[in-house]
């Protein structure tokens, strides 16, 4: 164990007694909290030790049992239970980023968002801080200190450490409400400006109230499917392969591909970086206007009937629903496959294979594909990754996803852990992209490596788009 570990654990220990919540969990509660974790896992998760292996897991469980020997605040807890669930390196089992960040605003807790790449800040207006200001610390707590905090709640697929890293800087604000806001109604932030001249800035947090306006306000500017014509170039960004308005994103991409062909373009750029992913099924829609054959995903998938994995679209429990799918819809391999395995007894693991790919007659795009990823594009993004690598269908330029060329877990359920009344969202479903049933942790590395400078992110300017610029 790392000597930076246990001092971090440490400096952790001490200072969950000045958080906001009361009261504490004991150790009986907490170790209960553990046992009931480990055991839903157990039960629910097809291969909990597909990534990590037997020792490591059980290491791990080890570890969690040994750092709750004291009283400790559910978000000290939350830091042990993420610690645990990171060494799966399953990216879909995870605490829920959502509940931490609401139990804290609930409890008293005051937040501050600042995004960063590093120790370099990207957006930061709340904070008083520009592009391209260095920070240092924040209220006497090093970035580096903050970083190793954010580890223990980050997480990946396999072996894909660029991922994490834009994990922990994705977490970055949480971490910082949590363990070093506080309740506090303003901090201090050490910083240097691009003259790098040091500065100690003096900054108001919000509050829950303060925290719901702010949303509003990126309400306004959140991001949805989009589609535009740059220098002869068609860019297609897709933030989700869930989003709210599968009909709006479908008429996007239809429009996109109409454009294209009206307008006899000959390069699309797809934009999926930061992608946390969503349905297998919009990534074969997305690329249906690739190919003439389209392309099926996954290939097949394993999943284990447990009672959390139920929990979604609970109509089809019932034996009579189930039924009348099985008979009705034999043609419909999706929505019958899983209706199949949502049939199969509690316990029961089995297989299912898709076969069916989705076509398109009109509109479809023959001319160069560049595909725009990062560490954040996660799941369905891999999948859609995967198939442009598969296919030889475009060039990938970024960095390696967060997954490989085997495959990913998924079909998230939600567990409530009894006495923290944490959530920790657990796999119930291993996607495979083909039939060799091997897990390679390797993620999938791009064709063409992008970086952000320090210059990039000062000057507001996307490297992926001067690459685009420089190569037309």
């Amino acid at each position: 164990m790392r000597l930076g570990f246990l001092l971090i654990f440490t400096f952790l220990f001490q200072n969950i007694f000045g958080q906001v919540e009361k009261p504490f969990l004991s150790v009986e509660e907490m170790k209960a909290d553990l046992d009931s974790l480990l055991y839903t896992i157990a039960i629910a998760h097809p291969d909990p030790t597909a990534y990590c292996g037997a020792e490591q897991w059980k290491a791990a469980q080890a570890l969690a049992y040994t750092q709750v020997q004291s009283p400790m605040t559910t978000v000290g807890f939350s830091w042990v239970v993420s610690q645990l669930l990171r060494s799966l390196n399953d990216s879909h089992t995870q605490i829920s980023y959502g509940v931490l960040w609401r139990q804290h605003l609930k409890n008293g807790g005051r937040v501050l968002p600042i995004r960063k790449r590093g120790d370099i800040v990207v957006k930061g207006p709340k904070a008083g801080l520009s592009p391209g200001d260095q920070l240092i610390a924040i209220e006497g707590w090093s970035l580096s200190q903050i970083d190793e905090l954010a580890l223990a709640y980050t997480v990946r697929e396999g072996d894909s450490p660029i991922s994490e890293i834009r994990m922990q800087d994705a977490l970055f604000s949480l971490t910082i409400a949590q363990f070093v806001i506080q309740n506090k109604d303003s901090i201090t932030i050490q910083y240097r400006d691009s003259q790098g001249v040091q500065h100690w800035r003096k900054c108001k947090t919000m509050n829950d109230k303060d925290w719901k306006l702010y949303l509003k306000e990126l309400n306004r500017e959140k991001e949805v499917p989009n589609f535009k014509m740059e220098n002869g170039i068609g860019i297609l960004q897709i933030p989700s392969f869930a989003p709210e308005k599968f009909g709006q994103q479908h008429r996007v991409i239809r429009r996109a591909f109409r454009k294209m062909h009206r307008q006899q373009a000959d390069t699309l750029v797809i934009d999926i970086r930061n992608n946390a992913g969503g349905l297998s099924t919009e990534v074969e829609y997305l690329y249906s206007f690739l190919s003439p054959q389209g392309y099926n995903t996954p290939h097949n998938i394993i999943s284990k009937a447990s009672t959390i994995g139920r929990q979604r679209y609970r109509m089809l429990n019932h034996p009579f629903v189930q039924k009348l799918v099985l008979f009705a819809l034999k043609n419909q391999e999706n929505i019958y496959q899983y209706v199949y395995l949502r049939s199969q007894p509690l316990g029961e693991q089995d297989t299912v294979y898709f076969h069916q790919a989705l076509m398109q007659k009109r509109y479809r795009f023959d001319g160069k594909v560049i595909l725009w990823v990062n560490g954040l594009s996660a799941s369905a993004s891999v999948d859609f990754t995967h198939a442009i690598r598969l296919n030889h269908r475009g060039e990938i330029w970024g960095e390696p996803v967060m997954g490989g060329m085997k495959g990913t877990f998924g079909n998230t359920s939600t567990y409530l852990i009894p006495n923290s009344k944490l959530i920790a969202q657990i796999s119930t479903i291993r996607y495979n992209y083909d039939a060799s049933w091997l897990y390679d942790p390797e993620p999938i590395s791009p064709d063409v490596w992008v970086e952000w400078s320090h210059d990039a992110i000062r000057n507001g300017i996307d490297p992926y788009r001067a690459i685009l610029k420089k190569k037309k």
